[in-house]
């Protein structure tokens, strides 16, 4: 064994490991991110009575009227959250479907 193939063979290990991992990793960030948007959404509909209150005196949207704000914000953080999730599956799977293809070529 020569003093190269010592020092390369575990980096190329951690490499591969990272390509392994890499994906996953993003995958768990992207979905917790997803979950915390989507029950800060649930929150504001379950405490509704204090939610326009926070868009009249802590969030600003000068072109919206706070409730318009309250509303459209809440929607928000309960539906885009599940386009992103849909959206993210639908990359791997196209992702997955690509390498697929390329290996067959």
């Amino acid at each position: 064994m020569t003093v190269q193939s010592l020092v390369t063979r575990p980096y190329v290990r951690a490499v591969r490991a990272r390509d392994l991992l890499a994906p996953l990793l993003d995958l768990a960030v992207c979905r917790y991110v997803g979950y915390v948007f989507f029950m800060s959404g649930l929150l504001k509909v379950e405490t509704w009575s204090g939610t326009p209150f926070l868009f009249e005196n802590e969030f600003e949207a000068p072109p919206l009227s706070p409730l318009a704000g309250a509303y459209l914000g809440t929607a928000a953080e309960r539906v885009l959250p599940l386009f992103h999730g849909a959206g993210r599956i639908s990359l791997d799977a196209w992702l997955c479907r690509r390498a697929g293809r390329d290996r067959l070529e």
